[in-house]
Protein backbone atom coordinates (compact mmCIF):
# COMPACT_ATOMS: atom_id res chain seq x y z
CA UNK A 1 0.00 0.00 0.00
CA UNK A 2 1.28 3.24 -0.88
CA UNK A 3 0.91 6.17 1.32
CA UNK A 4 1.65 9.79 1.27
CA UNK A 5 4.82 11.16 1.86
CA UNK A 6 4.65 13.92 4.46
CA UNK A 7 7.60 15.92 4.92
CA UNK A 8 7.35 18.07 8.60
CA UNK A 9 6.73 22.18 7.98
CA UNK A 10 8.76 24.21 10.24
CA UNK A 11 7.23 27.25 12.40
CA UNK A 12 8.25 31.14 11.59
CA UNK A 13 8.00 33.37 14.31
CA UNK A 14 6.88 36.02 12.62
CA UNK A 15 4.07 34.30 11.25
CA UNK A 16 0.72 33.17 12.99
CA UNK A 17 -0.30 30.64 10.57
CA UNK A 18 3.23 28.75 10.07
CA UNK A 19 2.44 27.23 13.74
CA UNK A 20 -0.76 25.83 12.17
CA UNK A 21 1.10 24.70 9.31
CA UNK A 22 3.51 23.13 11.55
CA UNK A 23 0.69 21.13 13.81
CA UNK A 24 -0.85 20.33 10.40
CA UNK A 25 1.88 18.42 9.59
CA UNK A 26 2.76 16.92 12.51
CA UNK A 27 -1.01 15.78 13.26
CA UNK A 28 -0.75 13.92 9.36
CA UNK A 29 2.58 12.10 10.33
CA UNK A 30 1.00 10.47 13.56
CA UNK A 31 0.20 7.26 12.72
CA UNK A 32 3.58 6.87 10.82
CA UNK A 33 5.44 8.52 13.35
CA UNK A 34 4.01 6.13 16.19
CA UNK A 35 4.77 3.25 13.55
CA UNK A 36 8.17 4.06 13.33
CA UNK A 37 8.68 4.61 17.41
CA UNK A 38 7.33 1.18 17.51
CA UNK A 39 9.49 -0.22 14.74
CA UNK A 40 12.49 1.43 16.21
CA UNK A 41 11.67 0.07 20.14
CA UNK A 42 10.94 -3.25 18.68
CA UNK A 43 14.17 -3.77 16.99
CA UNK A 44 12.54 -4.95 13.35
CA UNK A 45 14.29 -4.73 10.36
CA UNK A 46 15.62 -2.60 9.19
CA UNK A 47 15.47 -0.99 12.18
CA UNK A 48 18.18 -2.50 13.95
CA UNK A 49 20.93 -0.78 13.87
CA UNK A 50 20.29 2.52 15.97
CA UNK A 51 22.27 3.42 19.10
CA UNK A 52 18.73 3.71 20.84
CA UNK A 53 18.38 1.83 23.97
CA UNK A 54 15.06 -0.17 24.40
CA UNK A 55 13.27 1.91 26.91
CA UNK A 56 14.88 4.83 25.85
CA UNK A 57 12.01 7.37 25.97
CA UNK A 58 13.34 8.82 22.93
CA UNK A 59 11.37 5.66 21.26
CA UNK A 60 8.54 6.18 23.01
CA UNK A 61 4.94 6.11 21.37
CA UNK A 62 3.49 9.94 21.82
CA UNK A 63 0.84 9.90 24.26
CA UNK A 64 -2.47 10.29 23.80
CA UNK A 65 -2.76 13.47 26.49
CA UNK A 66 0.56 14.97 24.47
CA UNK A 67 -1.07 14.05 21.09
CA UNK A 68 -4.75 16.10 22.85
CA UNK A 69 -3.01 19.27 23.42
CA UNK A 70 -1.60 19.83 20.12
CA UNK A 71 -4.91 18.85 18.39
CA UNK A 72 -6.11 21.36 21.08
CA UNK A 73 -3.54 24.03 19.86
CA UNK A 74 -4.45 22.80 16.18
CA UNK A 75 -7.93 23.48 16.83
CA UNK A 76 -7.33 27.37 18.76
CA UNK A 77 -4.77 28.39 15.73
CA UNK A 78 -7.26 27.43 13.10
CA UNK A 79 -9.58 30.63 13.09
CA UNK A 80 -6.19 32.49 13.87
CA UNK A 81 -5.15 31.16 10.70
CA UNK A 82 -7.54 31.47 8.29
CA UNK A 83 -7.49 35.16 9.68
CA UNK A 84 -4.04 35.76 9.32
CA UNK A 85 -4.41 34.36 5.38
CA UNK A 86 -7.77 36.54 5.05
CA UNK A 87 -5.79 39.67 6.30
CA UNK A 88 -2.99 39.11 4.02
CA UNK A 89 -5.15 39.35 0.67
CA UNK A 90 -3.33 41.46 -2.16
CA UNK A 91 -6.66 41.11 -4.07
CA UNK A 92 -9.05 42.85 -1.98
CA UNK A 93 -8.99 45.08 0.75
CA UNK A 94 -8.64 44.12 4.33
CA UNK A 95 -9.23 46.52 6.64
CA UNK A 96 -12.37 46.63 6.73
CA UNK A 97 -13.00 43.28 8.24
CA UNK A 98 -10.36 43.51 10.51
CA UNK A 99 -12.05 44.97 13.78
CA UNK A 100 -14.95 41.80 12.83
CA UNK A 101 -11.78 39.25 12.44
CA UNK A 102 -10.03 40.66 15.75
CA UNK A 103 -13.65 40.38 17.09
CA UNK A 104 -14.38 36.91 16.01
CA UNK A 105 -10.73 35.56 17.47
CA UNK A 106 -11.19 36.69 20.99
CA UNK A 107 -14.34 35.10 21.33
CA UNK A 108 -13.20 32.01 19.94
CA UNK A 109 -10.41 32.64 22.22
CA UNK A 110 -12.12 32.91 25.60
CA UNK A 111 -14.30 29.79 24.24
CA UNK A 112 -11.52 27.68 23.40
CA UNK A 113 -9.81 28.32 27.24
CA UNK A 114 -13.39 27.34 28.83
CA UNK A 115 -14.00 23.39 27.28
CA UNK A 116 -10.47 22.98 27.54
CA UNK A 117 -9.94 20.09 29.86
CA UNK A 118 -6.31 19.58 30.37
CA UNK A 119 -4.67 22.39 32.71
CA UNK A 120 -1.07 22.67 30.99
CA UNK A 121 -3.10 23.45 28.02
CA UNK A 122 -5.53 25.95 29.16
CA UNK A 123 -2.79 27.90 30.66
CA UNK A 124 -0.82 27.96 27.36
CA UNK A 125 -4.34 28.79 25.65
CA UNK A 126 -4.49 31.77 28.24
CA UNK A 127 -1.02 33.15 27.94
CA UNK A 128 -1.48 32.97 24.60
CA UNK A 129 -4.54 34.81 25.03
CA UNK A 130 -2.99 37.47 26.91
CA UNK A 131 -0.22 38.22 24.52
CA UNK A 132 -2.96 38.81 21.95
CA UNK A 133 -5.37 41.18 24.34
CA UNK A 134 -2.20 42.92 25.11
CA UNK A 135 -2.40 43.59 21.17
CA UNK A 136 -5.90 44.19 21.14
CA UNK A 137 -5.96 46.83 23.34
CA UNK A 138 -3.07 48.58 22.05
CA UNK A 139 -4.89 48.91 18.58
CA UNK A 140 -8.01 50.13 20.51
CA UNK A 141 -6.29 52.66 22.59
CA UNK A 142 -4.07 55.81 22.77
CA UNK A 143 -2.72 56.89 19.61
CA UNK A 144 -3.72 54.25 17.66
CA UNK A 145 -7.41 54.39 18.28
CA UNK A 146 -9.91 53.98 15.20
CA UNK A 147 -12.35 56.26 14.79
CA UNK A 148 -15.59 55.18 13.36
CA UNK A 149 -18.05 57.78 11.90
Amino acid sequence: MLHEFITPKLDVDTRWNSTWIMLDSLLRMKLPLNELLRRIELKEPPYTGFTIRSGDSLIKEITKESWAAVNTLYTFLEPIKEATDMLSASTYPTFGILLLTNHVIKFHAVETIEKSQDEHTKSLLTQLKGSWMTTHQNWTRGRHELQLF
